[in-house]
């Protein structure tokens, strides 16, 4: 694997991500102001987005990303299914972990509005079955993140790349 594609393929792969949370962002900016509700700090917010967005990504790439990249090349297994899967876990495992529900260290509640009505989210440190799905769905938010990533990742390395496949080049001499 060649360096310099692997560092090209990364860096759209830290990239995208950022400017998909950027582009999130400026949606909900768009919301508030049509809604009424913007009271312009939210527009101080926006650089802020797309450097937590960097750093967030970059961590996730380098730390994640790569060793996975890596793997699966030397298995030669490296696909765009095994990309978009890997990339999905990838941005599902850190969520996931972060934002773990169960609070063994006290008994905590939490509860929301939702609509017309109050929502509870968690009783006695447990979370009810609202709770879960709200995990569930915030640790699937972030593994979109991880595929978008890793079709960037994809997309770069087939467009820069001389060798078009995730094959390893052979030796040159050898048969």
């Amino acid at each position: 694997m060649k360096t310099k594609y692997i560092t090209l393929a990364a860096l759209a792969a830290i990239i995208t991500p950022a400017i998909a949370t950027t582009m999130y962002f400026l949606a909900i900016v768009a919301l508030a102001v049509i809604t009424d509700s913007s009271n312009g700090a939210e527009y101080k917010a926006l650089p802020l987005s797309f450097i937590y967005g960097l750093l967030i990504s970059g961590f996730h790439v380098i730390a994640l990303g790569l060793p996975i990249v890596w793997a699966l090349y030397k298995l030669e297994k490296l696909n765009i299914w095994s990309l978009i899967t890997s990339g999905f876990f990838a941005g599902c495992i850190p969520m996931s972990i972060w934002s773990w529900p169960i609070d063994y260290t006290y008994k905590s509640g939490s509860s929301y509005w939702e609509g017309k009505e109050i929502v509870i989210a968690k009783v006695d440190g447990m979370p009810t079955l609202i709770g879960w799905v709200d995990y569930l769905q915030g640790v699937a938010f972030m593994g979109m993140f991880g595929i978008i990533s890793a079709l960037s990742f994809w997309w770069v390395w087939k467009r820069y790349s001389p060798n078009k496949s995730f094959k390893p080049t052979p030796e040159s001499g050898a048969v």
